[in-house]
């Protein structure tokens, strides 16, 4: 997770509840990002910071691939411009 505010980048990482903390950000705006494996990257989600405690949770969307095929087979059939008729 990375949060960034005018000049200044705090990054932290969650712990194995999914909880982190970020201290000492400054009262207003913040941009906050979440990377993650096989997860989409979440980035640019603005929080508003207020005094006192602020809780956000942010949620990844996770990253998937669907894989299929088709098989297709049979005979091609030519067709005459003569025949009107099946």
């Amino acid at each position: 997770m990375w949060c960034y505010q005018v000049t200044e980048t705090y990054i932290a990482s969650s712990d194995a509840a999914r909880n982190f903390e970020v201290a000492n950000l400054s009262l207003g705006l913040c941009h906050a990002g979440v990377a993650k494996p096989g997860f989409f990257l979440l980035k640019d989600a603005v929080v508003e910071l207020k005094q006192g405690s602020n809780e956000v949770s942010l949620i990844l969307n996770h990253e998937y691939e669907v894989h299929e095929s088709v098989e297709v087979a049979g005979a091609a059939q030519q067709v005459s411009p003569e025949q009107t008729a099946h």
